[in-house]
């Protein structure tokens, strides 16, 4: 009994496996790439940097070469013919529009603003030609990577078209998502970083979202996952049902797709536990759709139902893994800064928007295009708008929302007819669809995700897989004959027309993302090695300068297109000038160091026409014409153009705080240097002595050093340096950082290092016992702090206390063996302890 038992397993997984597999070489092969494809997108981060796109794009060019093949080999192909390739192919055409270089009539035709905005900031009177975008480098990179969405959506349709291909494609998104939940399960409940460390990469602080970067991409990718588990559950035991004529028992249920309701549990707890809030209310509501959209249909197998098992399972992992955290985490929705913070952001991508309304800033320009428009005050650059639509306005302007909203109309109405056919089981995966492209629709209000390779290939595959069950529907419904099949002939024609459109631009992606992956390979070696140098204050030796320098070159030479690395290799070449003149300050007598410097303040201003928004360019033109080439006027223009272009810049805000110093201008000089602050607390004795020494306004300073005495105690140095009126104020500040301190150790706030200094004062103002007690508190936070448990010993011994001074004399030697200074505390101690007097026996 037990062996007829286990051959009845056997015998049901085999026919599970063989269920996934199609029937053609060709098909098979298809759904092998694609398998590839999805997985390598995985585990490479969700692909977002230069070799992993290389990857995915030439993984794509093989489904197509394959695709085209099998059209032209098989008889029953047909091709995958759908009216969203209109909008689709479109909205591409528009990507290379804006980023293709135009004569500036066509450009100032199209887009006046854009024109009139780059002349305007280039200071060139009238560009030859100019694009629509303001970075086609990156409009270029997002167009070239939508190449890999159509394969795999045209692939999708193919496969989906062929008996049991809805099923198949469902799995094969399932099984990826359900994998990636697992570990990231795993990673949580272990405590550790697989995904970094294998890499060779620092773990991250916490490790929620398996092996993409980013939680809410994560969440994205899970929620859309999930939409296939749905989807494949209903069809097969709908499937199941037509077959058999009966529901499936629950044993049998259980046995064929309990690994289906396990899957699902494991991705709604991996949501939950990224700590992504708005996956998790995406899921939700996107949940509560599916149900309604499933109770409407009222024929689906009972078993179904067993979906309720899923928030039980989730429920018991989560408190495997920590109810509490993910409680808090999702308590933070209730804040209103939460809400206040991303809707300011999207008002003023809005904004941007109605500088640009018909054409948009060019496609993924928002990071380089957007600061200038950032009225948030948020220290950190927004790489994007968190609400994909607003920024696809923005980019894209009415042109290409128009299109993606007739795209997503017509992937709407596909919905509508499956969801109310009761012919075939096929047509219930767009359930499970519907449940995914809500969720991600949600999603997208608060945050990004489909601009991510690894997110937007599901997605591409799902709408695929809607497109076939479409067909199968219509095909059902049509009164009329079927098309006739194609000839060999005819289509083979096909199949040279089409690839003579899509393989020379495969082709051409190719050798371009090639070029990038080579130039991101040269820039990690200039990188890490800037890191080396700029620990060293840019001290590095010859040799390092040297593959720094040739590294960068080689970067820039392999993307001529790419703003940062020119910036950077111009960064490079300076420092290596400070360098070569021994860190001195720079000789603007010396007509070759002139003659240098020109050449690559000329080099920055080229480097400005790649993205005419990139600040940081701005600001180191403007440093080299301001202070070296005494071109007061342009030096000063590009200063302040850097600083309004990147106000996240510390370097930008400070000079051009200085150039307003310079010129006596308080009201606008005081604004920058109280955010320059706020981004680099180090700059604040450079910003305090602006407005002390240059601008004369002491009240300013005292006001940017708010309660922190750090910046009071570095003011109340600047005042005694000063000396005169300005040193008299210094001892109020002092009295006011202790004050602060005080107030720090009372809160139970302070650091170690914090309660020293207030130890310290303590000491000094004769209160031996409390400085005692608070270097006490120091050092139980702090043990290994050698030279703090030396000031302790000394004032234990001037206390009187020397066997307690002679005590943690010997700590220090135990800490660091052979210490001279330990040494000698020690032997002191002892002599000390030796002689007091001994009680009378």
């Amino acid at each position: 009994m037990p062996r007829r038992h286990h051959q009845s397993i056997a015998g049901g997984l085999l026919g599970v496996l063989d269920e996934f597999v199609p029937a053609g070489r060709l098909s098979k092969a298809l759904l092998l790439l694609m398998a590839v494809l999805l997985f390598f997108e995985t585990i490479a981060y969700g692909a977002v940097e230069a070799w992993s796109e290389l990857a995915a794009l030439t993984l794509s060019g093989l489904i197509v070469a394959v695709l085209l093949v099998r059209h032209a080999l098989d008889r029953d192909s047909r091709a995958p013919t759908t009216w969203l390739w209109v909008p689709l192919g479109l909205f591409v055409a528009l990507a290379v529009l804006q980023a293709a270089p135009l004569p500036a009539g066509w450009s100032g035709a199209l887009a006046p603003g854009t024109l009139a905005r780059k002349q305007e900031l280039l200071g060139i009177g009238e560009l030859a030609s100019s694009s629509l975008s303001y970075y086609p480098r990156e409009t270029w990179r997002l167009a070239r990577m939508m190449l890999v969405g159509g394969a795999l959506f045209a692939a999708a349709i193919t496969l989906g078209r062929e008996r049991g291909g809805v099923r198949r494609l469902l799995a094969l998104v399932f099984v990826v998502g359900a994998g990636e939940a697992a570990f990231a399960i795993i990673q949580i409940i272990a405590q550790a970083d697989w995904a970094y460390e294998a890499a060779g990469r620092p773990p991250r602080p916490a490790a929620t979202a398996g092996t993409f970067l980013n939680y809410s991409n994560f969440s994205q990718f899970i929620n859309l996952a999930i939409g296939a588990g749905l989807g494949l559950l209903l069809v097969r035991t709908e499937h199941r049902r037509r077959l058999t004529g009966r529901n499936a028992g629950w044993e049998d249920f259980w046995r064929t797709e309990g690994w289906i309701v396990c899957g699902l549990a494991a991705c709604c707890l991996s949501v939950f536990t990224s700590m992504s809030r708005n996956g998790v209310l995406s899921m939700v509501v996107a949940g509560g759709c599916f149900l309604v959209l499933l109770q409407r249909r009222r024929s689906s197998s009972a078993q179904a139902w067993a979906l309720v098992a899923v928030p039980v399972s989730v429920f018991v992992g989560l408190c495997v893994v920590g109810f509490d955290l993910v409680y808090d985490r999702l308590g933070t929705l209730s804040e209103g800064r939460y809400f206040t913070d991303r809707w300011q952001l999207t008002l003023d991508t809005l904004r941007a928007w109605q500088d640009h309304p018909v054409w948009g800033i060019g496609l993924n320009a928002h990071e380089y295009a957007f600061s200038g428009y950032d009225t948030t005050g948020a220290l950190a650059i927004a790489q994007t708008a968190d609400n994909d639509y607003a920024q696809l306005l923005e980019e894209t302007g009415v042109v290409g929302a128009a299109l993606v909203a007739a795209a997503i109309g017509i992937v709407a109405w596909m919905i509508h007819k499956l969801t109310t056919d009761r012919a075939a089981s096929a047509s219930l995966a767009a359930f499970g669809v519907a449940y995914a492209l809500i969720a991600v629709a949600i999603h997208s209000w608060s945050d990004f995700g489909q601009r991510i390779p690894a997110v937007f290939s599901l997605t591409a595959i799902l709408v695929g897989v809607l497109v076939a069950a479409d067909h199968q529907r219509r095909i059902r419904q049509s009164d009329a004959s079927p098309t006739p099949q194609p000839t060999t002939g005819q289509r083979k024609t096909q199949g040279l027309i089409a690839a003579g459109l899509l393989l020379p631009a495969w082709g051409v992606s190719l050798a371009v993302a090639y070029m990038a992956a080579q130039a991101e390979e040269s820039w990690a070696g200039a990188y890490y090695q800037e890191r080396v140098i700029a620990a060293k204050d840019w001290q590095g030796s010859v040799d390092e300068y040297r593959f720094l320098l040739e590294s960068a070159e080689s970067a820039a030479a392999l993307e001529s297109n790419n703003v940062r690395y020119a910036y950077r290799l111009n960064l490079y070449r300076w420092q290596a000038m400070l360098w070569a003149g021994g860190g001195a300050s720079p000789d603007t007598s010396d007509p070759e160091f002139v003659k240098v410097t020109a050449a690559v303040a000329d080099a920055l201003a080229r480097s400005r026409e790649l993205c005419p928004t990139f600040g940081p360019a701005y600001t180191l033109e403007g440093q080299l014409r301001y202070f070296i080439l005494q071109d007061a006027e342009a030096g000063r223009r590009q200063i302040l153009l850097g600083a309004e272009l990147a106000p996240q810049d510390p370097t930008a805000l400070f000079n051009a705080g200085f150039v307003y110093a310079q010129e006596g201008d308080l009201e606008r000089a005081y604004p920058l240097m109280e955010r320059l602050v706020a981004l680099r607390e180090s700059y604040f004795p450079q910003a305090a002595r602006e407005l002390v020494v240059t601008l004369g306004a002491p009240e300013s300073a005292e006001s940017l050093c708010g309660d922190s005495y750090r910046r009071l105690e570095a003011l109340a140095e600047l005042y005694e340096e000063q000396g005169g009126s300005l040193a008299e104020r210094a001892d109020p500040l002092r009295t006011r950082a202790i004050e602060q301190l005080e107030a720090r150790v009372q809160n139970g706030e302070a650091t170690p290092a914090e309660l020293a200094r207030v130890a310290q004062a303590s000491y000094d103002l004769g209160d031996a016992t409390r400085a005692i007690q608070l270097l006490r508190r120091a050092l139980a936070a702090d043990y290994n702090n050698i030279p703090l448990r030396m000031r302790l010993a000394g004032w234990l011994s001037d206390d009187g206390r020397h066997d307690q001074a002679l005590h943690e004399a010997k700590i220090c030697l135990r800490l660091k063996p052979g210490d001279a200074r330990a040494k000698q505390l020690v032997n002191r101690f002892y002599d000390l302890a030796n002689s007091r007097p001994q009680p009378a026996s």
